[in-house]
C-alpha cells in the first residue's frame, strides 16, 4: 500500500475516528461484551438523547454493520445520527444504513424491527411508540418519515377519545421515493414501489410488484371531531 492508498483509507474512515468515543460508549452500553468489542455499531456525529431501553442484534456480528448518520448525500447537511429511546426495544436482523440528518425515536414499551441490509441515504426519520417492522431489503429514499402514533388524542363532540396508535409493517425489498410520509397502521406487501411524496395510512391490499402513489386531491374524511387546545395531553388508547 503506497502512501495516496494509505491517506484515501484513513480519509475513508475519517468520520469513525471523529465519532469513536460515542460509539464505543453505544456499544457497551447496549450490547453483550463480546459484541460490542467487535463495534457492530457505529455512530456519526450522534446526539444521544436518551439511552433507556435495550438495543439487539441477531445474526453474525461484524465490524460496522450498522452504520447511523454517515455523510453520504452531498446535499444534506453533515448532522449525523439523533437517537432517542425512552424504553422501548430496537432489534437489528443485520445489515442497516440510515445517513446524515436522520433521527430514530423510540417510546416506553415500543419495538423498531429492523430486517438485514436496510438502507436509507438521508434525512430517515423513524418514529415508534408501538410498533414498527422493516423487513429485509427495504429501501428508502430521501426525506422519508415513518409515524406509528400521533401522540395527541382527539376528541369526538359525543364524547370520548379517539387517535390510537397502530402499527407499521412495511414488506422485504419495498423501496419508498423521495418525502414519502408512512403513518400509523401502514402495511406494504414485498416488492411495492412508493412513489415520491406519497402518504401512506393504511393496510394496502395489493399484489406484489406494484407501484403505488397519489393524486393531489384534498377531501373531507370525517366529521364531528377536533383537536380540543385545551385538553391537549398526549393519549394512546
Amino acid at each position: 500500500m503506497n502512501i495516496l492508498q494509505l491517506i484515501h483509507k484513513v480519509w475513508r474512515w475519517k468520520w469513525v475516528l471523529r465519532s469513536i468515543f460515542s460509539t464505543v460508549y453505544f456499544n457497551l452500553h447496549y450490547l453483550p461484551f463480546r459484541q460490542a468489542i467487535r463495534l457492530p455499531i457505529l455512530l456519526y456525529k450522534p446526539q444521544l438523547k436518551k439511552m433507556k431501553g435495550t438495543v439487539k442484534i441477531t445474526g453474525a456480528i461484524k465490524f460496522g454493520m450498522i452504520q447511523l448518520g454517515k455523510d453520504f448525500v452531498a446535499i444534506y447537511p453533515d448532522s449525523g445520527i439523533v437517537y432517542e429511546n425512552n424504553g422501548g426495544s430496537i432489534v437489528f436482523n443485520g445489515r442497516m444504513y440510515a445517513g446524515s440528518a436522520s433521527a430514530i425515536s423510540v417510546g416506553p414499551g415500543a419495538r423498531l424491527t429492523l430486517g438485514t441490509d436496510v438502507c436509507a441515504s438521508a434525512a430517515l426519520k423513524l418514529v415508534c411508540y408501538k410498533s414498527i417492522t422493516l423487513h429485509d431489503r427495504v429501501r428508502f429514499g430521501w426525506d422519508v418519515t415513518m409515524f406509528d402514533c400521533d401522540f395527541h388524542k382527539l376528541t369526538l363532540l359525543g364524547g370520548g377519545y379517539t387517535n390510537p396508535y397502530r402499527s407499521i409493517e412495511i414488506g422485504e425489498n419495498c423501496w419508498l421515493g423521495y418525502g414519502c410520509t408512512v403513518l400509523k397502521g401502514t402495511i406494504l406487501p414485498p416488492y411495492t414501489t412508493v412513489s415520491a411524496k406519497t402518504v401512506l395510512c393504511k393496510k394496502y391490499d395489493i399484489p406484489q410488484y406494484c407501484v403505488i402513489g397519489m393524486e393531489n386531491t384534498v377531501k373531507v374524511k370525517k366529521e364531528g371531531i377536533y383537536r380540543n387546545l385545551d385538553d391537549d395531553s398526549i393519549y394512546d388508547l
